[in-house]
């Protein structure tokens, strides 16, 4: 399944964190990304990211691939839900994560990596919590857990569709009196920070 996201993001402190929290979560779900990559990242270079997620009892591969840097991002996604057996298969071989990918983004891939072998480079454990905050809009409440101990906050902001709406939203956090900065790296460009690779 192909779908494109536009999403604002927004880097929280605790502080915030917490108030926000307060709204009750509608639903809690608990993540588990695992990230693909070259030796070299190949994708990461042409902002794609390869990730297979655990979420709850669902595990879905994701190619998700950048399309701007807009102040809300857009990207499109790849989406296909497959089983655990196939995450412990693309844990022992990496680049049996391919098969379970359709044509044009194997293709992809091919043409960014010039047939370098894939790699397992790690590990986000999430705990997202989905919020109801203001209507036609989706409140994904996020805490992350990044290698050697790293740990970020971050709100995502699904639904947004111009500057006007980013502004809107940005206004309301402002006047509950919550601190945020834009957040202009994806989770996994933090978790390569976070692993010291780049």
């Amino acid at each position: 399944m192909k779908v494109k996201e536009q999403e604002l993001k927004l880097l929280l402190d605790a502080a915030g964190f917490k108030h926000l929290l307060a709204n009750k979560p509608t639903k809690i779900l608990k993540q588990i990304n695992y990230y693909y990559d070259t030796p070299h990242l190949d994708l990461k270079k042409s902002g794609v990211t390869l990730r297979i997620r655990e979420e709850n009892d669902d595990v879905i591969l994701c190619m998700k691939s950048k399309l701007n840097k807009a102040v809300f991002v857009t990207s499109d996604e790849v989406q296909r839900i497959v089983s655990k057996v196939v995450l412990e298969q693309c844990m022992d071989n990496p680049d049996f994560i391919m098969e379970y990918l359709p044509e044009s983004s194997r293709a992809v891939i091919v043409s960014l990596t010039k047939r370098e072998k894939l790699s397992f480079l790690g590990t986000i454990k999430n705990t997202r919590h989905c919020l109801n905050i203001v209507k036609n809009y989706t409140f994904e409440l996020d805490h992350s857990e990044f290698p050697n101990g790293v740990q970020s906050y971050e709100l995502e902001i699904e639904g947004i569709s111009n500057q006007e709406e980013c502004e809107y939203i940005m206004n309301l956090l402002k006047d509950k009196q919550i601190t945020f900065q834009l957040n202009g790296k994806s989770k996994y460009e933090r978790f390569l920070i976070a692993l010291n690779n780049i």
